[in-house]
């Protein structure tokens, strides 16, 4: 009678090896896949919200929606109750009934980090949305320093603010995904990425854009489509101001 021989170390070094090999992989694809499709939401959302930007100045004589607006007039959540102080003078709420507040659009691949039920909720999501308005150079930052009619504003009004204004609208950023700049202060409470405000380094932006999907950032322009962008593309500051736009400048700066 023949006897069957148990496995060589060789061949269970091997056979781990291969198995190794075969679950990373498959972590790899899966981790590929999940990307792919945040990506897809978020191009997705970004959609929409530039329709829901658009929706908004057709709804007010052409004028766009201000990024902050330090008299906002009565705003309101997604369940009605008031949104008070700096939460309504940023634009998420305030465009909010433009997508039917539905917060996937605003907090999408972000949506986890702040529950629903948590007591500042109407405040917190409108600190990390997942997208950044470019407010510096469009609608306007009223009541601040960054305001077009500021007297510090020694280039003129940099800042497009009614929907015919733009001087190139296929290459002007509206929103784009953003994270807060630098690092989170020890025990601050909320997300690490999102925020409701970016621009190009150096203009004042309490966020800066976050390049998230293979080095590109997911990019909202003013003619209403999307698309990726890497941090080489959006250096040009044309994408960003209406005046580098129509000087034809990509360094322009004021």
């Amino acid at each position: 009678m023949k006897q069957s021989r148990g496995f060589t170390i060789i061949e269970l070094l091997v056979s781990v090896v291969i198995t190794s090999i075969l679950a990373t992989l498959l972590f790899l694809g899966v981790k590929s896949y999940i990307k792919s499709g945040q990506r897809a939401a978020e191009l997705s959302a970004g959609k929409t919200l530039i329709s829901a930007f658009h929706a908004y100045a057709a709804d007010n004589n052409g004028q766009l929606i201000r990024a902050m607006d330090l008299n906002p007039g009565k705003i309101v959540d997604n369940k009605g109750k008031p949104v008070m102080s700096h939460a309504a003078k940023r634009w998420p709420w305030r465009l909010a009934p433009y997508f039917n507040y539905d917060m996937n659009t605003l907090m999408v691949n972000n949506k986890d980090a702040i529950k629903l039920n948590d007591s500042m909720y109407s405040y917190l999501v409108t600190v990390f949305p997942t997208f950044g308005m470019n407010g510096i150079f469009v609608g306007g930052k009223f009541g601040t320093s960054m305001a077009p009619d500021n007297p510090r504003s020694k280039k003129g009004n940099f800042c497009v603010t009614t929907i015919i204004g733009a001087n190139t609208p296929s290459k002007l950023i509206v929103f784009s995904s953003a994270k807060i700049q630098g690092e989170m202060p020890p025990g601050t409470e909320g997300p690490k990425t999102g925020c409701f405000d970016v621009s190009a380094p150096g203009y004042g932006a309490v966020g800066e854009v976050h390049y998230k999907y293979s080095d590109k950032a997911v990019v909202a322009y003013f003619d209403g489509h999307v698309e990726l962008n890497s941090e080489e593309e959006l250096k040009d500051m044309r994408r960003w101001s209406n005046l580098a736009a129509i000087q034809d400048n990509p360094n322009w700066s004021f």
